[in-house]
């Protein structure tokens, strides 16, 4: 049997040299991912003059302008120092004062400011097409907000959904102030989830 102080270290390394592992994993597999791809809108699928009739003029092609880096650079920032501030919240006693102020924060400027993009949900969207598709590229940023999450779960749990995530923060943000619900609207509400499905 190891002695209970070892079997700590031999965890803490073992997260370690798996997050490790991942980390060349994902990098080796992402080869591409040094540049973004450039993305035209086909003009072939708007409608010619033929369909709609003369006078009409092919539209230009649309491209969207990239962010400056100096905007990815304080995406990053913020999810790095949201994740380590609940890292060390939930290391050092649970304040849940900070907590939720993280969580707000964080709802603030990556689901409302940022509109939810570029999020680990999307970026990990965006990882698979690249691995599944050689002629798709990923961007370094989208890259980190995919494994920078992943690295901060192996090492210190669920920093992320717990207290960066926008959709994390949505459900904290309502579970403040719960309210229980009458029995009625529970029983016919919960039929819409399968309206909703059709």
């Amino acid at each position: 049997m190891i002695p209970p102080r070892r079997s700590a270290w031999c965890w803490k390394h073992l997260r370690l040299f798996v997050a490790c592992v991942a980390l060349l994993l994902v990098g080796v597999a992402a080869r591409p991912a040094i540049a973004q791809s450039d993305y035209e809108r086909p003009v072939t699928t708007a409608p010619q003059a033929d369909d709609i009739g003369d006078g009409y003029e092919v539209p230009a092609v649309q491209r969207t302008l990239p962010r400056s880096l100096a905007w990815y650079a304080l995406d990053l920032t913020l999810l790095v120092t949201g994740m380590s501030v609940i890292a060390w919240v939930a290391r050092r006693g649970r304040r849940r004062n900070v907590v939720t102020g993280v969580t707000l924060a964080s709802l603030a400027y990556f689901g409302f400011f940022r509109q939810g993009c570029v999020c680990p949900i999307g970026a990990t969207q965006n990882v698979a097409a690249a691995l599944a598709d050689s002629t798709l590229a990923v961007p370094l940023v989208v890259l980190a907000f995919f494994l920078l999450p992943l690295i901060a779960a192996l090492l210190f749990g669920r920093v992320f959904c717990g207290g960066v995530c926008p959709l994390g923060a949505i459900q904290d943000v309502v579970l403040l102030r719960p309210r229980q619900l009458p029995r009625s609207v529970d029983r016919y509400g919960g039929l819409f989830r399968y309206v909703y499905l059709i």
